[in-house]
């Protein structure tokens, strides 16, 4: 997997040099087309697809961890909660909202933000404090609907800019009360479609991929 990773990564000076938008009609100015175009080359599937490789990685080491019988411990606490203040300041000093990184030309700062979110949700599952917090009923919530969440809201986005509020974009508007009401509509009508979506199209497919898994081990026991 670290092999695809720095793979992907090699690929994303050659994706910004060969695939880079001209300047027509190009900046948030002209609407989420304007900005699509300002963000590519850089946001594209090299540096996505790096974000969710770092994401399998940390799963990997937690079932590595889990597998070998690691107990809790307030050392996953102390690392846990390092990477998330590195990330933190990371944010405050590198992040410009809508701009790729200076240095690795990527949005976000990937890939170190997401290293750096990978490695602490990685050692989470092994903390005291931290591992009791996220197990509230919200927070479980949120990581049960998270695909769905990530899935929909920006079309609802898209959607909202275009029939409710023309300003609804990157920097389109400064006044604040109305991004808020915007903002938290988007929010729970995107919480809506997570439910519905979860509902009637991941969890069907996911039970149905558990039970395909549960027969062929069956079908895999020896015969008496």
């Amino acid at each position: 997997m670290g092999i695809w990773i720095v793979f992907l990564q090699s690929l994303q000076p050659l994706i910004i040099k060969f695939f880079m938008t001209d300047d027509y009609l190009k900046g948030w100015e002209w609407g989420w087309a304007g900005g699509a175009k300002l963000w590519l080359p850089y946001w594209n599937l090299a540096s996505f697809f790096t974000q969710f490789l770092l994401g399998a990685c940390a799963a990997l080491y937690i079932s590595n961890k889990k597998s070998k019988g690691t107990q809790p411990s307030k050392k996953y606490d102390f690392l846990s909660l390092a990477a998330i203040l590195v990330a933190f300041v990371l944010i405050q000093v590198r992040l410009i909202p809508g701009v790729p990184d200076a240095i690795t030309h990527q949005p976000y700062i990937s890939p170190l933000y997401a290293a750096l979110v990978a490695f602490a949700l990685a050692n989470v599952p092994f903390s005291t404090f931290l591992a009791n917090f996220l197990e509230m009923r919200f927070f479980k919530r949120v990581a049960t609907l998270s695909f769905g969440l990530y899935l929909w809201h920006y079309m609802i986005m898209q959607i909202w800019q275009v029939k409710m509020d023309d300003t609804y974009y990157y920097y389109g508007t400064m006044n604040l009360g109305r991004w808020a009401d915007s903002t938290l509509l988007v929010i729970l009508l995107t919480w809506v479609f997570a439910e519905i979506s979860w509902k009637f199209l991941e969890a069907p497919i996911l039970r149905k991929s558990r039970a395909n898994i549960e027969k062929r081990e069956r079908n895999q026991l020896p015969s008496l």
